[in-house]
C-alpha cells in the first residue's frame, strides 16, 4: 500500500521569531522556527504533516494558483502574525519559515489580501494586493514593486 503524505497549514507562538528586532522596520527576511510536526490518522495510517503551529490565520493561495517556487521545495503562504497579514514560504527541505513581506496594515474595507495572489509560473515572482496596488515580489531578493493602481 502506497502511503500519501497530506500537508496543511496551521497554527506558533510570535515570540519564537529568530533574529527578531523589534526596532527594525523592515521585517522582510526573518526566519522563524520550524512548526512541523507528524500525525498519523487512526483510521488510515497515513501520515499527516502539518506545516504550521501558529496561533492566527495561515493558509495557502485558492486552491487554483499553486504557490510552490523554488523547484516545488518551497509554499507560499500567507499568516497574520504580530497583528499584519504578511506573505511567508516554508521549505519542505528544512521546514524553516521565512516572511517575506513587511505590510503595512491598511484601513477597512480593503486589506492585505492574498487568497487571490499567484506566483509567476516562469519566473520566481509572486502578486499580490495591497491597498489599491498590485504589488510583484521577487521571490529572490524580495524587491517589491507595483505594477498596477487602482484610482
Amino acid at each position: 500500500m502506497r502511503k500519501i503524505g497530506l500537508y496543511f497549514l496551521l497554527f506558533v507562538p510570535a515570540w519564537l521569531c529568530l533574529n527578531c528586532s523589534r526596532n527594525n522596520n523592515d521585517q522582510r527576511n526573518i526566519e522563524f522556527p520550524s512548526e512541523q510536526k507528524e500525525i498519523k490518522d487512526r483510521t488510515t495510517g497515513v501520515t499527516i504533516r502539518q506545516l504550521t503551529n501558529y496561533k492566527g490565520h495561515s493558509h495557502h493561495f485558492y486552491f487554483t494558483n499553486p504557490g510552490w517556487f523554488d523547484g516545488g521545495q518551497k509554499l507560499l503562504f500567507s499568516s497574520d502574525r504580530n497583528n499584519r497579514t504578511n506573505l511567508f514560504s516554508i521549505d519542505l527541505r528544512n521546514n524553516s519559515l521565512k516572511q517575506l513581506t513587511n505590510l503595512e496594515p491598511v484601513p477597512l474595507p480593503r486589506e492585505v489580501e492574498f487568497f487571490r495572489a499567484c506566483k509567476n509560473p516562469v519566473k520566481e515572482e509572486a502578486y499580490f494586493w495591497h491597498d489599491l496596488e498590485l504589488i510583484a515580489l521577487d521571490l529572490e531578493s524580495l524587491h517589491q514593486s507595483t505594477i498596477f493602481k487602482l484610482d
